[in-house]
């Protein structure tokens, strides 16, 4: 379940900055900090791209974010602050929720099945 969020928020990370900064950008910034080392520690990634973009961060996480909840189907709503790694933690809250929930319910619908 793990392995399948963070595929997910890796891939969300790479097409969000793609967006704003393009594929040169991105290589500029791989090139220049550790960020592809960090990309499973939100607060990591956080401080690593605030060093570079400073407030511009907060732009560039919110495209991230943005792209992430779409591709985990979820409702995207920011609430107050923006908080990256607040909003990556509440994700992959949600998202196991919601994969133990799809496999109860498929554990569930076999087995009445198989004694059907």
């Amino acid at each position: 379940m793990e392995s399948e969020f963070f595929e997910t928020l890796h891939e969300s990370m790479l097409d969000g900055l793609r967006q704003v900064i393009g594929e040169s950008g991105i290589r500029a910034l791989l090139f220049n900090i550790e960020l592809g080392q960090h990309l499973d520690e939100p607060e990591m990634f956080h401080r690593n791209l605030y060093a570079v973009f400073n407030e511009g961060a907060i732009i560039l996480e919110k495209v991230i974010v943005k792209e992430f909840f779409q591709r985990l189907n979820m409702p995207y709503k920011i609430r107050g602050d923006f908080d990256f790694a607040r909003c990556i933690n509440q994700a992959k809250e949600r998202f196991i929720e919601n994969q133990r929930k799809l496999n109860c319910k498929w554990t569930r619908g076999e087995t009445s099945s198989s004694r059907g």
